[in-house]
């Protein structure tokens, strides 16, 4: 009767424990597919940063053109882009300004690399940021919009886990202007 008790313990303990694998693993498929998103990219072009907007079915692209001939903000949905900036292709690099700023892990502080790629548009300032701060060992990535007429700010932050490259990139070009942060 012992033996009949502690095999169907056991068997109730397998159960569960398969539940509990397959609800992880269930749980880790969703967050993979919530976090995946399509860059919203034309022919010719690459991605220097792109995520997921938190909340939202939204996407946030800054590209170039495969020879670097051009620079492009897109901000809307996978098959209708809301705002793209600029207009025009020629002259787009001189539309944008990059800041960076970088700390080096010291006696008194801790790694911090922030990357801001900034442009206005129709009253309206964008800073798309991407941040890591080994302080709170965290990324920090999305796009602040400030409103010139009010001066209210608009954090829309990107689904962590879903950005794509970086905007500290822009490092190795010398096509944009490049200001410190701070």
């Amino acid at each position: 009767m012992k033996t009949i008790c502690y095999r169907r313990m056991f068997i109730s303990l397998l159960m569960c424990l398969g539940l509990l694998v397959f609800s992880q693993a269930f749980t880790q498929t969703a967050f993979a597919q919530e976090n995946h998103h399509t860059p919203l990219l034309e022919n010719n072009e690459k991605v220097l940063v792109s995520f997921a907007i938190e909340d939202s079915a939204k996407i946030l692209t800054v590209a170039t053109a495969e020879d670097d001939s051009y620079i492009i903000y897109r901000f809307g949905r996978e098959n209708q882009v809301e705002l793209e900036f600029p207009s025009t292709q020629e002259g787009s690099w001189d539309k944008f300004t990059h800041m960076q700023h970088l700390r080096d892990v010291g006696e008194d502080s801790l790694a911090l690399e922030i990357s801001y790629l900034e442009f206005r548009n129709y009253g309206y300032t964008y800073k798309v940021y991407d941040a890591y701060s080994a302080e709170f060992d965290k990324t920090f990535v999305g796009v602040l919009v400030v409103e010139h007429a009010t001066g209210n700010e608009y954090d829309i932050q990107a689904i962590p886990g879903s950005k794509i490259g970086s905007l500290s990139r822009l490092n190795a070009h010398n096509l944009i202007e490049a200001r410190a942060a701070f």
